[in-house]
């Protein structure tokens, strides 16, 4: 009996120890953006030269409330090879973790999106825009 309560202790702690250590504050976002996104952007975001760009650029935080449009509708982006296909079968929660993973944890920024507002967002998306992620 004593052996059983030291064992689940012990998973307890080292548990809690790797949790800890995980320092990704949107961990769903995290293992979504690397289902979709990662890909063709990259698991660090830089992208593929011409072909996908890179999500690090100035304009990506600054038009940071576009990209849940972007995720939901694709884009026709002008500027790569390849166009963005949308993903509309994420849910508005899915795409507000991807949009603050890349926000709070790739680009090191303390900004964020709210699900209401990710909603609201979602509401008035064009069906495609052009962006520029540079």
């Amino acid at each position: 009996m004593m052996n059983n309560k030291a064992s689940l202790l012990a998973t307890i702690f080292m548990l809690t120890a790797v949790y800890a250590c995980n320092n990704v504050e949107f961990g769903q976002g995290k293992r979504l953006y690397e289902r979709f996104c990662a890909d063709c952007h990259m698991v660090d975001a830089t992208g593929v030269a011409d072909l996908y760009p890179t999500l690090l650029g100035r304009n990506t935080l600054e038009n940071f409330k576009d990209i849940p449009c972007i995720i939901r509708s694709g884009i026709d982006d002008t500027t790569t090879a390849v166009k963005m296909l949308g993903f509309p079968q994420l849910t508005d929660v899915q795409i507000n973790n991807i949009v603050n993973y890349m926000v709070r944890d790739l680009l090191s920024s303390d900004k964020q999106l709210h699900l209401p507002e990710t909603k609201e967002l979602l509401l008035e998306c064009p069906v495609k825009k052009t962006y520029d992620f540079n």
